[in-house]
């Protein structure tokens, strides 16, 4: 269930949303990743277990998942920005190889609307999905425009957990830092494997 407020919730601080059964996220493991991610400076969506009822009507236990945002930066301690990722429609749309890929795939943005008001997010939004673009040609090298110290963690931890589920490049969202003008790794739809970390 998407939820979307025009106003933040007070008590949860966030506008945009999503409900969904633990199952969804593998139970406790998905959490349980990215509050480790956090320790490690790593930016994750605010996750979190809550009661839910609907009409008075006790639903149960449920997982609250933040929709990424430009406000999004402030849960995590970084300056208002923008994030991005691949655009997946053409691969869902033809299910083939060479769309399968990011190389064929434009650049999406999260809260377009918004960040088009705003000159300075709009100006961070052509430099970042340009540097994406330019990634995908081939025409600059990784250490140019990603974070590699933060991507080391993220691989990292993704190994850890056996969260190869994020690596897809369907699943890749990235914050463009406006201060070191690089991008860093954002967990989303981790999948972490159950019992990976028990060794």
């Amino acid at each position: 269930l998407r939820v979307k407020l025009k106003h933040p919730s007070p008590t949860l601080g966030l506008k945009n949303f999503s409900i969904q059964h633990p199952k969804t996220r593998g139970w406790y493991f998905e959490k349980t990743l990215y509050d480790f991610a956090k320790t490690e400076g790593l930016i994750t969506p605010k996750f979190e277990f809550v009661n839910v009822q609907k009409n008075l009507n006790d639903i149960g236990i449920m997982n609250l998942e933040e929709v990424y945002s430009q406000f999004s930066a402030h849960y995590n301690k970084r300056r208002e920005g923008i994030f991005l990722r691949f655009d997946d429609d053409l691969k869902n749309q033809f299910h083939s190889l060479y769309y399968g890929n990011f190389v064929s795939s434009g650049i999406k943005v999260f809260s377009y609307n918004k960040i088009a008001k705003n000159e300075k997010l709009y100006l961070q939004f052509q430099k970042a999905r340009g540097n994406l673009e330019k990634f995908a040609r081939g025409y600059v090298k990784p250490n140019e425009i990603f974070d590699i110290e933060q991507f080391g963690k993220f691989l990292a931890i993704c190994e850890l957990f056996g969260a190869y589920h994020g690596l897809d490049f369907t699943n890749l969202f990235f914050y463009f830092n406006p201060i070191t003008e690089l991008m860093e790794p954002v967990f989303f739809d981790a999948e972490p494997i159950e019992g990976k970390i028990d060794g």
